[in-house]
């Protein structure tokens, strides 16, 4: 008898990860996805100016974990059609 391999060892964990990962494929894939990091380059505003237009409720997100995450969808109608003026940051900008 010779050493199992490693398939024969651990198979069930291979398996639960090799689902895990089918199933985050298709609730959304992660390309739609923009991290804080890269709006803030893409808009050039630092996290709190995110921060607040969250809180405001003129930036939609969605939650992944601890991490807030953009839908490329969101960021790109709100470039085109910009802010509505009822949730600015700063009264009287509109």
């Amino acid at each position: 008898m010779g050493e199992p391999q490693a398939d024969e060892i651990h198979p069930p964990q291979t398996q639960a990860i090799r689902m895990k990962s089918q199933s985050y494929k298709t609730q959304a894939p992660v390309a739609q996805l923009l991290t804080d990091a890269q709006l803030q380059t893409r808009w050039q505003r630092t996290d709190v100016t995110l921060w607040r237009l969250r809180k405001a409720g003129a930036l939609p997100y969605v939650q992944v974990g601890r991490h807030p995450r953009y839908r490329m969808s969101d960021i790109l109608s709100i470039e085109e059609n910009g802010v509505p003026c009822s949730t600015r940051i700063r009264p009287g900008t509109c």
